[in-house]
């Protein structure tokens, strides 16, 4: 699915949604209106074999078929146009898809220049949420992105000066605090937790070739053996082949240090999106994903090699309805054991989306 650099940056605040409706427009301000929901019917099964005292056994089935939401969210943003500065403000509300509590998911405010900078700060998405051109899923997902996404105080700059590039920088504040000692009036990060992060990164959209670029940091609170950081590195490429016809990779590494344990993950998804006809368009990607742990005593391993497949059905370009179905497994092995943790899972799902 290809988006422009404009869409994908906070840059573009004006521009919010395809299907966004302006609400209001006078003397240089202007207030648009956007937002989704989404519902699927689906049927999944993950199973579980492990092993204790060198016997394997299946320790873990599940099994569900229910009607559940996808995303459902109300996006306002309004703009104000003054000489050759402008003022900016976005507010985000939906549910969350975990809890099922209906949440602010973004709030920032920010000022730029027609020559394309502009700062934001608030909470909002950071540009390690850039990453992800392969996930084609519209209910199951196997993509990943490595680094601090979203964050609840997050200071941002973004710089879309030269066409076809987005240059940007985050830094992310702690996001949770306690007033353990009274006497403290400005608080302090609850130890064991997110401390802070910054990025930076460049996205590139040139005819049919677009690529993004990101790297980040994270501090956490040190752990009795040591200190907690986590370097996380992603790249996206995407490339319409003919009209209609998009391949796209994703690929991440990182690492994390936690003490004197040491973490590496790395992860390769390569996906493809075709148009067959007007109305009906297939997609599908291939996900390998790979961990280890290591201590000085020991180490742990783990592997995932997932496929999602899909096709979807646009009635108009704010309404759809898809077919999706995705296969998985994943296998967890450790040192000194001759038999590994494996899960299988598999899952099928109709559903349908609406945008304004």
């Amino acid at each position: 699915m290809k988006k422009t650099l404009i869409a994908l940056t906070v840059a573009a605040l004006a521009s919010t949604s395809a299907s966004a409706f302006k609400a209001y427009s006078n003397e240089g301000t202007e207030v648009n209106v956007s937002g989704d929901i989404k519902f699927a019917v689906l049927k999944e099964q993950a199973k579980r074999k492990a092993a204790v005292a060198n016997a394997e056994y299946v320790d873990y089935v599940h099994g569900r078929t229910d009607v559940d939401y996808k995303g459902a969210s109300l996006k306002v943003n309004a703009k104000h146009t003054f000489g050759d500065l402008y003022a900016v403000g976005q507010y985000k509300f939906g549910v969350n898809y975990d809890s099922g509590v209906n949440e602010t998911k973004e709030a920032f405010l920010g000022l730029g220049t027609t020559s394309g900078h502009l700062v934001t700060v608030g909470k909002q998405p950071t540009f390690m949420d850039e990453a992800g051109k392969a996930n084609h899923d519209n209910i199951f997902g196997l993509n990943a992105k490595f680094g601090k996404t979203s964050g609840a105080k997050v200071l941002a700059y973004r710089f879309t000066g030269v066409e076809g590039l987005t240059v940007g920088a985050d830094y992310a504040f702690a996001e949770s605090r306690a007033d353990a000692d009274l006497s403290n009036t400005i608080g302090r990060e609850v130890t064991g937790q997110f401390k802070n992060a910054f990025d930076m990164g460049v996205a590139y959209e040139q005819g049919p070739l677009s690529a993004v670029v990101n790297f980040g940091h994270q501090n956490f609170k040190p752990v009795p053996t040591g200190k907690h950081d986590m370097n996380s590195l992603n790249a996206s490429f995407a490339y319409e082949v003919v009209d209609g016809v998009t391949v796209a990779v994703d690929t991440g590494y990182q690492v994390e240090k936690i003490g004197v344990a040491k973490g590496k993950d790395f992860y390769f998804t390569p996906g493809v999106e075709a148009k067959v006809v007007d109305n009906v368009s297939v997609y599908g990607n291939f996900h390998y994903y790979v961990h280890k742990l290591t201590t000085p005593a020991t180490w742990t391993k783990g592997k995932t090699l997932g496929m999602n497949l899909g096709a979807k059905y646009s009635f108009t370009d704010n309404v759809s309805a898809f077919v999706e179905t995705q296969l998985s497994k994943s296998t967890v092995s450790y040192a000194n054991n001759p038999y590994n943790q494996v899960t299988k899972r598999r899952a099928i799902g109709v559903g349908m989306k609406v945008e304004w």
